[in-house]
């Protein structure tokens, strides 16, 4: 009797597309796997309707050619579905239809990544109301493709580690110094590595 054939190795990507799925707005961003940067993308207005949300990503995609989308996957602390989950599962579906077998779209744990983006507003000093609308989601969406890269690469979390960071304070200004503020990034990304990702 013959052997199963052995599933083909994960194809390593070369450019991500994350996206923060919102039924209001939908946070985008850009990921290069070799250097790990990751960009926001304009946040898209939510039309109102899932298909013609769905094919504005879509072109999105088409436009940066990426070979991979990733789709925060929103899911309780316990790992339970939700009808959000269940959303962005039928969003990563329609998406693989429109995009086909050259892109794959997967879903990606994003229960942290909304918190991660506020505790970043956080260390700049802003508060909530002080965030221009979308912004979080873009944040986000940056969070999304950021871990998905660092599970792929763990080698970027340490770059990422040790490259300055825009938000940090100067050296010689108010607040923490450059060295406290990428060691609490460091254990952030090394905390949320240790959390169940879902796939």
């Amino acid at each position: 009797m013959a052997e199963p054939a052995p599933a083909p190795p994960e194809r390593p990507p070369v450019r991500v597309l994350g996206v923060d799925w919102g039924t209001v707005r939908i946070g985008l961003a850009l990921g290069e796997a070799a250097s790990g940067l990751v960009v926001a993308l304009p946040v898209l207005d939510h039309p109102g309707d899932e298909a013609a949300a769905v094919r504005r990503v879509a072109e999105a995609a088409r436009g940066r050619e990426v070979d991979r989308v990733v789709v925060g996957r929103p899911l309780h602390k316990s790992g339970a579905e939700n009808p959000m989950s269940r959303m962005t599962a039928r969003v990563r579906d329609a998406l693989a239809a429109l995009l086909g077998p050259a892109v794959e779209v997967v879903l990606e744990d994003e229960r942290y990544t909304s918190v991660d983006a506020e505790d970043r507003f956080r260390e700049a000093g802003l508060r909530w109301w002080q965030v221009p609308k979308g912004a979080v989601d873009a944040a986000a969406a940056i969070s999304l493709v950021r871990a998905h890269l660092e599970r792929l690469d763990p080698r970027l979390a340490l770059l990422a580690a040790q490259a300055p960071d825009p938000e940090d304070p100067a050296p010689d200004g108010p607040g923490p110094t450059p060295d406290a503020a990428r060691d609490r990034r460091a254990a952030r990304r090394a905390h949320q590595r240790r959390r169940p990702r879902g796939g």
